[in-house]
C-alpha cells in the first residue's frame, strides 16, 4: 500500500485534470488499445500477482512478454504495486532482422492508477531511481528497463509506472529493421533516473509513434547528483510522431548541478520529421519543447495548442525557452500556444520562442517562411524569429479567467487573424472566425459558467442504467431546446451502431436505446452540439 500512497505526494499545484474531457481520449483508446487495427487476433493473457488457474504471475509475464507475437497482456488491478525490481526486460530480437509484432501491455480497468509498476516500493526503497549511471545511489545498475527491440504494432497503455533507475521504455531500431507504429497511452510516469520514454537507433529510429493522454512527472526534479539531462520523451531521427494531449511536470534539472537545465518535456531532434506537439500541459521544465536542436535537421514540426506554465519561485531551477526550433529546421511552426511565465530565473533576453538552438547561430533565410502566429505569453520576448504574426503579450493575471488555477481562457477578447490550419482551441470547442490568440478561445466573465479543466461546459449526459441489459436511457443537457444535437454510438471496434440526429428539447426529455440486437461489451456514446462534444462509456450486459 505505501507505493499508493506514495503516489499522493506532490508539490504544491492547482488540482488539474488533463487532458479536458472535451479531447479525444476516450475515442483513442477505442481505437489504439481496445481494437489496435494492426492486430485483430491477439491472444489474451491475464496477469495477477502470483497467477492462478486464469492468470500467469507477473514474474512470469516478465519472463515471456519477449517472447511471442499477438499477444495482449491484461494485468489485474491491484492496491499493491507490481515489483519489477532490478532487471532489464527486453522485447523483441536481438538481431538485425525480424521484428516483434502485435504486442499490447495494459492495466484492466483502463484507469491507470489501479495498476502500478514500481522499479522498487518507494515506500522502502525511495532512492532505487536515482540512475547510477548519472551519479546517483540507485543499489541498482542498469540503464533501461522496458526495451522495446525491433518491434511492430505496440500498444503499452492504462498503468502508472514509478522509481526506476534509468530510463523506463527505451525503443530501438539497428540497421535493417526499424520500429514502427508504437502507441503510448493512458500512462502515468513518474521519477526515473533519466529519460521516461527514449526512442533511438540507426538509420531510423522509428515511424508512427503516439504518446497521448499521459502524464510525466519527477516529484523532486532530477536528484542533485545527477550529471546529465532528462526528457520526458526523447525522440531521435523518428518519422510521422504525434504528442498530444499529456501533463508534463517537474521535467527539469537543478542549478546546482548544471549551469544550464537543458532537460525538457518533449525532445524530437536528429533528422526527425512530420512532427505534431499538441494540446500538452506542460509545467515547469527547463525547457518544455524542443524540436530539431543543434543542428541535426528536421521538417515539418507543428507545435499547436499547448499551455506552457513556468511558475515555481524556487530560485534552484533555471527555466528557458518554452518553445525551441533548431537552425537547420525546415518546415514547421507554431499556432495559438498559451506560455504563462510569471517567473523567469534567467532574463528576459532568453526569451519565449526561439528559433535558433543558441543565440550565435546565424538565422538562415528559410526561416523567413516559418509561421510563429497567434501565441500568447507573459514575459520574456521573441528572440531570433524573423518572421511572425499576431503574437499578443499578456500584462498580468486579469487577463485569464483563472490562472492560478491553469484556467486561461482570456477574460477579455483580443482579436487576431484566425488560422485555418488550427479550427480548434483547446478544449474542442470550434474558434469563430475572428479568433483569440492562445490555446483557449475568449470566455466571458458575464458567462454563467467558467471553463476548467477536466469539465465539459455546460453540455451533460447521463446513461442510465449504466451497465444496462437491453435498454438505457440516454438524457442530454445544457443546450437550447431547440438546438441541434447530435448522438452516436460506437462498437469496440469504432463502427457506428446508431446516429440519432434532434433538437436539444427531444433529448432533454430522455430517449431510449434499445441494444436488444447487440452483443454484449462497451459503447461508446458521443453528443454534438453546436462547438461542444461528450464522450462516456456504457456497458451492455446480457
Amino acid at each position: 500500500m505505501g507505493v499508493l500512497l506514495f503516489l499522493l505526494v506532490s508539490l504544491s499545484y492547482p488540482d488539474v485534470v488533463w487532458p479536458p474531457d472535451t479531447c479525444n481520449c476516450a475515442q483513442w483508446h477505442t481505437e489504439n488499445v481496445l481494437s489496435h487495427p494492426g492486430c485483430p487476433g491477439n491472444t489474451i493473457v491475464w496477469v495477477s500477482h502470483n497467477g492462478n488457474g486464469d492468470t500467469i504471475s507477473f514474474a512470469t509475464f516478465l519472463n515471456v512478454v519477449g517472447s511471442y507475437d499477438n499477444r495482449t497482456y491484461i494485468i489485474k488491478a491491484s492496491p499493491e504495486p507490481y515489483i519489477v525490481g532490478c532487471r532489464q526486460v527486453t522485447i523483441g530480437p536481438n538481431s538485425t532482422t525480424g521484428a516483434r509484432t502485435c504486442l499490447t501491455i495494459r492495466g484492466e480497468t483502463g484507469n491507470r492508477d489501479d495498476v502500478v509498476l514500481a522499479g522498487a516500493d518507494p515506500a522502502i526503497d525511495s532512492d532505487f531511481w536515482k540512475s547510477t549511471e548519472y551519479g546517483g545511489s540507485s543499489s541498482c545498475g542498469i540503464y533501461q528497463t522496458f526495451q522495446f527491440y525491433n518491434v511492430e504494432h505496440v500498444v503499452v497503455a492504462d498503468l502508472s509506472m514509478i522509481n526506476f533507475p534509468g530510463k523506463m521504455l527505451k525503443v530501438d531500431g539497428r540497421v535493417g529493421w526499424y520500429p514502427k507504429d508504437i502507441r503510448f497511452h493512458n500512462l502515468y510516469l513518474r521519477d526515473c533516473g533519466s529519460q521516461m520514454i527514449k526512442v533511438g537507433g540507426q538509420p531510423i529510429s522509428s515511424m508512427d509513434g503516439i504518446l497521448e493522454c499521459s502524464k510525466l512527472e519527477y516529484a523532486y526534479g532530477l536528484f542533485e547528483e545527477n550529471v546529465y539531462e532528462t526528457q520526458g520523451i526523447d525522440v531521435h531521427r523518428g518519422n510521422n510522431w504525434i504528442i498530444r494531449d499529456n501533463y508534463f511536470l517537474n521535467i527539469r534539472n537543478s542549478k546546482r548541478t548544471k549551469l544550464f537545465g537543458h532537460s525538457g518535456g518533449i525532445l524530437l531532434w536528429d533528422s526527425s520529421f512530420n512532427v505534431r506537439v499538441e494540446r500538452n500541459l506542460l509545467v515547469n521544465n527547463n525547457k518544455p519543447i524542443r524540436l530539431a536542436i543543434e543542428g541535426f535537421g528536421g521538417d515539418s514540426m507543428w507545435v499547436v495548442n499547448n499551455v506552457i506554465v513556468s511558475d515555481d519561485p524556487d530560485t534552484n531551477y533555471l527555466y528557458h525557452y518554452a518553445i525551441e526550433f533548431g537552425d537547420s529546421l525546415r518546415t514547421g511552426g507554431a499556432y495559438h500556444n498559451t506560455i504563462w511565465n510569471p517567473v523567469q530565473s534567467e532574463p528576459a533576453a532568453f526569451g519565449t520562442l526561439e528559433l535558433d538552438a543558441q543565440d550565435s547561430v546565424v538565422v538562415l533565410p528559410y526561416h523567413n517562411s516559418l509561421p510563429i502566429e497567434n501565441n500568447l505569453y507573459l514575459s520574456g520576448g521573441l528572440t531570433s524569429c524573423p518572421s511572425f504574426l499576431n503574437n499578443i503579450q499578456a500584462q498580468d493575471s486579469g487577463w485569464f479567467i483563472n490562472a492560478a488555477a491553469y484556467d486561461f481562457n482570456l477574460s477579455q477578447n483580443h482579436t487576431v487573424a484566425r488560422l485555418e490550419q488550427v479550427l480548434d482551441d483547446i478544449l474542442g470547442k470550434l474558434r469563430p472566425a475572428s479568433t483569440s490568440a492562445g490555446a483557449y478561445e475568449f470566455a466571458p466573465l458575464s458567462g454563467t459558467h467558467t471553463m476548467r479543466h477536466g469539465e465539459t461546459g455546460l453540455l451533460d449526459m447521463n446513461i442510465t442504467p449504466n451497465p444496462f441489459n437491453p435498454h438505457t436511457i440516454v438524457t442530454i443537457s445544457g443546450i437550447a431546446p431547440w438546438e441541434k444535437c447530435e448522438l452516436v454510438i460506437y462498437g469496440i471496434a469504432g463502427n457506428i451502431v446508431e446516429r440519432l440526429l434532434a433538437s436539444g428539447s427531444r433529448f432533454g426529455e430522455g430517449i431510449v436505446w434499445n441494444a436488444n440486437s447487440l452483443p454484449s461489451g462497451m459503447y461508446i456514446a458521443k453528443v454534438a452540439a453546436g462547438s461542444q462534444k461528450l464522450i462516456k462509456r456504457a456497458i451492455l450486459l446480457k
